[in-house]
């Protein structure tokens, strides 16, 4: 199963404008963002982008 999972993204190309790695920790923890820490935490550019990317 776990090979089976795992060849489904053998020819996956990664998109690198995914990683925000542009922006800093004051850019991504504006408002409240900062408040609370968890490891499953989306960033606000994430969450902002997946609801644009998912609503056209």
């Amino acid at each position: 199963m776990k090979e089976k999972f795992s060849k489904m993204f053998d020819n996956a190309t990664i998109d690198k404008s995914w990683s925000f790695t542009d922006c800093s920790v004051k850019d991504t923890s504006y408002i409240t963002h900062n408040y609370y820490t968890y490891p499953a935490k989306f960033i606000p550019q994430l969450a902002s982008r997946l609801i644009t990317h998912l609503s056209e």
